[in-house]
């Protein structure tokens, strides 16, 4: 990551760097948890461990800005 901003001499431009990188990783990974979502399968697990799976990825989304809705 240092090597993407050395030698950026404003605050706007390292921002603006950093966002270009992480923006694309984070796209990847919601699309990467909405496809966890869509192929889970209970597969002999109790409900409640069904659930907690499902609230994992959920909370994942949530947490880059991607929340589930109802």
């Amino acid at each position: 990551m240092l090597n993407k901003i050395i030698g950026l001499t404003t605050t706007l431009k390292i921002w603006n760097t950093l966002e270009r990188t992480y923006v694309v990783a984070s796209h990847s990974r919601v699309l990467e948890l909405c496809t966890e979502i869509q192929s889970i399968k209970k597969d002999g697990l109790i409900v409640d461990e069904y659930v907690l799976k499902l609230k994992n990825i959920a909370n994942k989304l949530a947490s880059i800005g991607e929340p589930v809705s109802d």
